[in-house]
């Protein structure tokens, strides 16, 4: 039964959040970004309707910890709400942005909650798969160097991109089959399951083999990743409820705001903040940027209908000369060597319209589904952590295909298969 209590405040946090973020987009996304097409045509229908569609998400979250609750309300402030905002600003995908964006959240919520029967492959010791998840870690490692990444070890995060290409093209074409998933699968889960044991020697290993790695690819998120989901799960063992979720993203917005008013008064805001570009800039309203992009475009162009993917095995033509990505990229930004990637919205859409988008939330709402049935049997705090990084890919920046099949998430799901019901037990 729906406690009136829980909606309200869930509503109460969503308005405050919806209306903090709204703020800081306004006064500085739209005086610094707008150039890179952030709307700023407020609409008052649109936020009447926004208000309106908050009270309904309210309904659907529930504060209770479990891996279907925690990573619907990790989306909804993370995805959904940032999409309100621009569409309370004249978005460019406009009502059917709003349509698909809604019913596909819905779609979510309501196939993530399908009882799944767990499948074990193993049984094999959870403390077998902290072991793999290391050694994993390791040959890639030691792989990178055997073909010299090691001469452009750097640390720098302010040079990242100056070495990625050059690092990139000296490494053989398979690495990039192996760099995203060890990032955002192995190494996390090892940190997860370090945790989970309570070993500090494998949290350190875990700790230095990420900065390592990230010496070595060059890629932030490598190290920032497994560091946050690290993070989320030691919230989710401490918390009795998701509480912190909210409580998270509004310390994020208040960060932006205080970093706003200083910037009034140091230099009269005209300079952009570096906290508020990088985090809710490029983390929280870009992905909806996009999606609104791909929306636009594709609601008035021909489809892909997967030809730009492996499963269509060259069956279909793209009527395209560039992949989606670049595509928008091109047209939008003037770069066609911008790859603007988008998560189940935005690449959806282009391959099968409306319908392609619900699809695909569908599509992730069963392997939420069958997340969930892992998180009965090892830990619903353990489990939610581990596919944090995968979820969010999903939302916000990769084709759900491409996740499954190239970044490691079918492998997230195979490891927790092959481990038994009474993890700690186990090992």
């Amino acid at each position: 039964m729906i406690s009136f209590s829980q909606v309200a405040k869930a509503f109460l946090f969503l308005i405050v959040y919806f209306s903090a973020l709204l703020f800081v987009y306004v006064q500085e996304v739209v005086v610094h970004y707008q150039y890179m097409g952030f709307p700023s045509d407020f609409g008052a229908v649109q936020l009447v309707v926004s208000v309106f569609t908050l009270f309904s998400a309210a309904i659907l979250l529930s504060f209770r910890v479990s891996v279907q609750n925690f990573l619907f309300y990790f989306a909804v402030y993370l995805h959904f709400v940032p999409f309100l905002v621009l569409f309370t600003m004249g978005s460019l995908g406009g009502w059917t942005h709003y349509i698909v964006i809604v019913a596909g959240y819905f779609i979510l919520w309501v196939t993530m909650r399908m009882e799944v029967p767990r499948i074990v492959l193993g049984p094999l010791a959870a403390k077998s798969i902290l072991q793999i998840c290391l050694g994993l870690v390791i040959f890639a490692i030691l792989s990178i160097v055997a073909f010299g990444g090691w001469r452009l070890f750097n640390l720098n995060l302010f040079d990242v991109y100056e070495f990625r290409r050059e690092a990139s093209a000296q490494l053989p074409s398979v690495f990039g089959y192996i760099i995203s998933p060890v990032a955002k699968i192995v190494i996390p889960l090892g940190l997860v399951l370090g945790s989970y044991f309570q070993s500090k020697p494998a949290i350190v290993i875990f700790v230095v083999l990420t900065v390592f790695y990230f010496g070595l690819t060059h890629h932030k998120s490598v190290l920032f990743a497994p560091i946050a989901v690290w993070l989320i799960y030691s919230m989710l063992k401490r918390s009795k409820d998701l509480r912190f979720v909210p409580y998270l993203f509004f310390s994020i917005i208040a960060l932006s705001v205080i970093e706003i008013f200083l910037g009034w008064i140091m230099h009269g805001g005209t300079e952009a903040g570096l906290f508020t570009s990088v985090v809710v800039r490029r983390v929280i309203l870009i992905p909806s940027l996009l999606d609104g992009l791909y929306v636009d475009f594709f609601s008035g162009n021909e489809l892909i209908y997967w030809a730009q993917s492996k499963i269509s095995f060259g069956l279909v033509e793209s009527g395209y000369d560039l992949n989606a990505p670049f595509l928008i990229g091109d047209l939008f930004f003037n770069n066609s060597e911008m790859s603007a990637n988008t998560g189940v919205v935005g690449s959806g859409f282009a391959n099968a319209g409306v319908i392609g988008t619900l699809l695909y939330f569908g599509f992730l709402g069963v392997i939420i589904a069958i997340l969930a049935s892992h998180g009965r049997a090892l830990g619903e705090a353990l489990v939610a952590a581990a596919a944090l990084n995968s979820f969010v890919a999903a939302i916000t920046s990769t084709d759900i295909i491409t996740l499954m099949l190239t970044h490691g998430l079918l492998f997230l799901i195979f490891l927790l298969a092959l481990m038994p019901n009474s993890a700690k037990n186990s090992g």
